[in-house]
């Protein structure tokens, strides 16, 4: 999911990866298609001051109580995913959690979870995408990247994102 600046990508991001984690049948009238107990790994390295807040505000919102968001883990820092051991560390982490299947990974954002990196090279990019097909590979799911648009409007950076999702989505808002 890529826009400018205060469009919304995170809120959308985080009812998607909430709405996964409570085991709602339906996101938005789409059916989810996810194990009964499913749970998110919400990697917040960017602007996650007041997810406690927007978490407690969506489950009031939608009557869901907190046991049922047990599986829903949020990792307030920079996992960096140009570096393996961090990775590595990820997914050893993940992987001592029992009795859940890990359905989404969300990374909030890409710029933050490559510090260090050229968001413009290919080569840079394309260990951010191996890093991504790590977790995802291991625990079968998917991994959900928050992107920032570049000046023209559109993804910011190198193409190989592009190329590498399955799906790419751009959030627009209508003014006011």
């Amino acid at each position: 999911i890529y826009s400018e600046p205060g469009i919304g990508k995170t809120f959308l991001a985080l009812d998607m990866a909430l709405s996964i984690a409570a085991g709602l049948q339906q996101w938005h009238g789409d059916p989810i298609h996810a194990p009964a107990n499913a749970a998110v790994v919400y990697i917040a390295s960017e602007g996650s001051y007041g997810f406690r807040n927007r978490i407690k505000a969506w489950m009031q919102e939608r009557g869901i109580d907190q046991v049922l968001l047990n599986r829903f883990y949020i990792i307030e820092k920079t996992i960096n995913f140009m570096d393996k051991e961090d990775i590595e560390k990820l997914v050893r982490t993940v992987k001592a959690v029992e009795g859940v299947a890990l359905a989404l990974v969300v990374v909030d954002t890409v710029s933050r979870a490559i510090p260090g990196a050229d968001e413009n090279l290919q080569k840079d990019m394309t260990l951010f995408v191996n890093a991504c097909d790590r977790v995802r590979d291991t625990f079968g799911c998917a991994v959900l990247g928050v992107h920032h648009a570049g000046k023209s409007g559109d993804m910011r950076g190198a193409t190989v994102l592009r190329g590498a999702g399955d799906f790419v989505f751009r959030l627009d808002r209508k003014k006011g």
